[in-house]
């Protein structure tokens, strides 16, 4: 089914699926960075499925720009502390 909508819900989902989660107060982005992880490594085992395999790709993206925030975030609070 290529239907930009049924991607958009999945992405939406795979963020909402993790869940409540929590973090050391300067832990940073690795939590986030795991999941870019593992999403690319899903998109390339769905290789067969070049429109999977991109929305696969899109989250693991999403995941790392996330990891670069929480990055920032953590050093902004080192810094204030």
């Amino acid at each position: 089914m290529a239907s930009d909508d049924v991607e958009s819900g999945v992405h939406v989902e795979r963020f909402n699926m993790r869940g409540v989660h929590g973090r050391q107060l300067f832990e940073g982005g690795d939590q986030e960075r795991q999941l870019a992880l593992d999403n690319k490594d899903n998109a390339v085992l769905a290789a067969a499925w070049p429109r999977t395999s991109s929305m696969l790709q899109a989250i693991a993206m999403s995941w790392k720009e996330d990891s670069e925030r929480q990055d920032l975030d953590a050093a902004q609070r080192k810094l204030r502390s």
